[in-house]
């Protein structure tokens, strides 16, 4: 999609002195955004785009922000009112981008045609001369009646072969590679990335929930707080989507700043799978008011009842856990979904508590 010249160009320079690397490297950025809007946009207009999933869909690992505002002032990303387009985007598109849009009957956002040409003819323009009749050869040329065409009387041309390519001989080949291990490094398989790619969207997307309950309007979010998820994910990975909401809940009833940015509390938040904590960061005790707001804080009193018991020491498993709790609770105690709502509160804290060293008070 790139076009020679592109390497270059003072825009594709100007991109890799905002983003600090090499043209080289602009230029595999400005390839990979191309193909990007080829599969997603083909139209060319992007309006709308998230910024960072853009830069996970093209593998950029660094600032997300810094990319897309880097695009837009070195003139690759356009404004026209409100909407934002790719810059010269049917100049750049391939045959199937064009394609794709001529079978749909759709245009290119700049108004112009799948197969039009802003630069010389349309390939559609230029007609063979076998197609043209006498008439319309004299009409070209001015003249009347039967004329003779001067390449109908030409010889036809014979190829000549190209000579082949002797190789030059390597004096001191480099020694293979060892093959990468399977899953592991730059080549991991596109599976393992997409899973990746698709696990850091779910926990991004259940982090801007809980702030919009918690606080309302837009979450601050730039490549600080990215960093922050992927270092998270990285050391929990066998961490569930929904014990990560359980965690951001119980932050929720905590005694703490719930506008603070994300990037300040990602790297703890699984201090919070015992449940709600004091402003000193300790497990708080549930007493008055407080516990008619937490509709977890009865369940719990069940369960540090249960722990007390000598038996519980002898329950080596969760489901083990929840009959014994459910065997020990008072009569009164409804049980309607009381067994589901034990199996995730103990799972969630027993994911976290198993890998401390020091013991995690009830």
């Amino acid at each position: 999609m790139a076009k020679r010249g592109v390497l270059d160009h003072p825009k594709n320079l100007d991109l890799a002195q905002k983003l600090k690397i090499m043209p080289p490297f602009s230029l595999g950025v400005l390839e990979a955004f191309w193909h990007w809007t080829g599969k997603y946009r083909p139209t060319g207009d992007i309006t709308g785009t998230d910024p960072h999933l853009f830069a996970v869909s093209i593998r950029y690992a660094a600032d997300a922000d810094a990319l897309w505002n880097a695009l837009v002032s070195a003139g690759w990303i356009e404004r026209d009112g409100e909407r934002m387009l790719v810059h010269d985007w049917s100049e750049h598109a391939d045959d199937a981008v064009r394609k794709y849009l001529k079978r749909r009957g759709e245009s290119f956002a700049d108004g112009s045609g799948p197969f039009d040409r802003k630069v010389g003819q349309s390939r559609d323009s230029v007609v063979p001369m076998s197609r043209l009749s006498r008439a319309d050869v004299a009409t070209e040329s001015g003249q009347g009646g039967d004329i003779v065409t001067t390449a109908a009387c030409l010889p036809i041309p014979v190829p000549v072969p190209e000579p082949i390519p002797v190789p030059e001989p390597v004096l001191n080949p480099a020694p293979a590679m060892p093959a990468p291990e399977h899953g592991t490094g730059f080549f991991a398989p596109d599976d393992s990335i997409q899973s990746r790619e698709r696990r850091f969207v779910n926990f991004r997307t259940a982090v801007i929930a809980w702030w919009r309950d918690a606080n309302g309007g837009s979450m601050p979010w730039d490549g600080s707080e990215q960093r922050r998820l992927k270092e998270f994910l990285q050391a929990n990975p066998a961490l569930t989507i929904e014990e990560f909401r359980t965690l951001l809940e119980n932050r929720g009833r905590s005694d703490v700043n719930l506008a603070e940015r994300p990037r300040a509390w990602l790297a703890t938040l699984t201090n919070y799978a015992n449940g709600r904590l004091d402003r000193f960061g300790k497990p708080e005790r549930i007493t008055g008011a407080s516990r008619a707001a937490d509709p977890d804080a009865g369940t719990w009193d069940l369960i540090h009842s249960a722990e007390l018991a000598p038996e519980y020491a002898r329950c080596v498993d969760i489901e083990s856990r929840v009959s014994l709790v459910l065997k020990l609770a008072p009569d009164h105690v409804p049980r309607d979904g009381l067994a589901d709502k034990l199996r995730s509160l103990i799972t969630t804290r027993e994911h976290f508590v198993s890998n401390r060293k020091e013991p995690v008070p009830c």
